[in-house]
């Protein structure tokens, strides 16, 4: 059950309706209000455990990218071939850049 910790609100009213009055109050209703009524308690809690258990709650997230990337042998060769790409890239012949880039995806042949 909320409750309210306030009795009465004044504030000055400018009945043309200005924008930065609009944006105030816009403010107010988004972010003091709730806090006042305590409805955000739930949320920085939640936003607290999230913190303090981070590691744990992405590792099995982490592994289990990993366990999908290693289950396809292409996907798995990824790193190797990029590897391969950038060492051929660094020697490239007669001092002109190469055409890899590892977001680029794989050199077309000419051929």
């Amino acid at each position: 059950m909320s409750r309210l910790r306030f009795g009465t609100f004044l504030a000055p009213h400018h009945p043309t309706g200005e924008h930065p009055t609009l944006r105030s109050w816009d403010l107010v209703v988004r972010y003091v209000i709730p806090e006042l009524n305590g409805h955000i308690a739930g949320l920085r809690e939640s936003q607290e455990y999230l913190n303090r258990h981070q590691a744990e709650l992405t590792a099995g997230a982490s592994q289990a990218v990993v366990s999908k990337i290693l289950a396809n042998v292409q996907a798995a060769a990824a790193p190797q071939t990029t590897m391969e790409l950038a060492a051929q890239a660094d020697t490239a012949k007669d001092g002109q850049q190469s055409e890899f880039r590892p977001s680029a995806g794989l050199p077309t042949s000419a051929d």
